[in-house]
This record gives structure tokens, sequence and C-alpha cells, in this order.
């Protein structure tokens, strides 16, 4: 049974990839039925991406340096960028009070728990580069139809690359080493998962041996790895992952009993 004071440090590890095992699966159990987890999730997710997205700190950069160009005009520059950070906070103030009222039952204890949670992954964080596209209007630059052009053009083109097909997985989709003894009911082959919260895996086995479950993006990096189950049927989470190609494969003993693929697709 998940403590609620633990929550927001599982939500952090879920992220992260970090939770196995049995923690793993009472947290999938956990975000399965309960709606307001799994906005959090979806929440904690949105904020790791912003974060890391590059263009955002080439923002930072060009907004310093045109605060440089205007500390002689009386400072107008670092007037405008503290309001930019006054308005992050308050922003973020509301989506998090937002969420927590979706979850009444919890206790208030909690809810404070899964804000600090939040708060502490943007505290030390210069608020500066996480500036609205209101704001990016508001700054004297004449290159900011061009730079918001260049965003767009990076984000298609990330978008585009988590779909390209990984050469050392192509050649291993469809493999089934020991044959016979397991068949692969869902998904579908190459199938194409759309606005899902869930992936479905079912499957027959003619023993009942203990499997494991890995999830790979089409980089070859590991987003998803269950603890040994002798069920037929597990559903993963789809909103700690990104659009894209991903391969999965079922494993008992290191050894590969099937290979396949499928797609992530969210609707706009």
């Amino acid at each position: 049974m998940i403590e609620k004071e633990k929550i927001p440090e599982l939500i952090d590890r879920y992220t992260n990839h970090d939770l196995t095992g049995e923690e793993l699966k009472e947290f999938l159990e956990l975000l399965k039925n309960d709606v307001a987890l799994r906005a959090e999730v979806n929440l904690d997710r949105d904020l790791e991406e912003i974060l890391r997205q590059q263009d955002l700190l080439d923002l930072r950069r060009k907004i310093i340096e045109a605060s440089n160009d205007s500390a002689s005009k009386g400072g107008a520059m670092r007037i405008l960028l503290m309001a930019a950070g006054f308005l992050l906070v308050a922003a973020i103030t509301v989506i998090l009070y937002l969420v927590a009222g979706t979850r009444d039952h919890k206790s208030s204890e909690q809810q404070a728990a899964g804000r600090n949670s939040t708060l502490n992954r943007i505290k030390g964080t210069d608020t500066t580069h996480l500036l609205t596209e209101k704001m990016r209007n508001s700054i004297p630059r004449s290159d900011t139809v061009a730079s918001q052009s260049n965003t767009e053009r990076r984000k298609k083109d990330l978008l585009a690359d988590n779909f390209k097909p990984f050469p050392a997985f192509e050649s291993l989709v469809g493999t089934h080493v020991r044959s016979g003894s397991f068949l692969l009911m869902s998904p579908a082959d190459s199938a194409h998962i759309i606005d899902q919260p869930f992936i479905t895996f079912t499957w027959r086995s003619g023993t009942n041996t203990d499997l494991v479950l890995k999830i790979m993006n089409n980089h070859g990096t590991t987003v998803f790895e269950s603890g040994p189950f002798t069920a037929s049927k597990l559903e993963v989470p789809t909103i700690a992952l990104n659009e894209g190609l991903f391969y999965f494969k079922f494993m008992h003993a290191n050894q590969i009993i099937h290979f396949g693929k499928f797609f992530l697709n969210r609707k706009n």
C-alpha cells in the first residue's frame, strides 16, 4: 500500500524512470484508478519539458544581450524581465492550485507536499528564460519573428526525429526466439496508439513463467521496464512518453521471447 506522503517522491521517480519492481507495480495500479494523480504526473512531465527545451535557453541568451544593450536607456528591459518572472511564478501557482483542487480526497498535508515537490524543480532556476509567447513579442528586437519561426521549425524537426526507425531494432521486429510458447494478442504489429492513457499488452503463454517487458525509444534508450510478472495482461501509462516510435520486447531469463514496435500519437 502506497503511503500518501510518498506520492510526490514517487511521481518524481516515475517521470525519471527510476521506479521498478513492486513500487512500479503499485504506482501503476494507483495511476490507473486515480484521474487526479494522472493530472499531477502530466503536469510534472510538462514542467520537465519546459526546463529541457533548448530554444528557451537560446531566448534567454538573447534577452540578456538585449538587456545589456538597453542598460543605457534607463533599464526598461530589466523592468520587463522582472515583470516576466513575477508573471511566470503567478502562472505556475494557478496551475498547482487547479491540480491540487482535483484531489479533494487527499489531506492538506499531501497537497502541500505535491506543490513543494513541483516547486523544488524550478527552485534556483533563472526564470527569465521561461517567458510566454506574449512576453516574447514585447521584446524590442528586430529578429523576434525570425526567432519564433526557427523555434517552431526546431519543434517540428524534433517531433519528426522521434519517428525515425532505429536500424538496430528494425531487424529484430517480429522476432520469436521461443516459438510456440508465447503469442502476443495486442497491440497489433506496428500499431498506432492515438490519445490513449494506456497501452494494453495482452498475450497467451504456454508456460507460467516470469516475464519482463521493456520499452525503448527510437534511439535505443529504455523508457519503461516492468518487474517480473506471470499475468497475461499489462497496461502501461502513456503519460510519461513523448510522441514517436517505440520498440518493446518480452523477456524471460534474459532471453527475448517477442520483439515488436508501436507508434504513439497525440492529437493537436
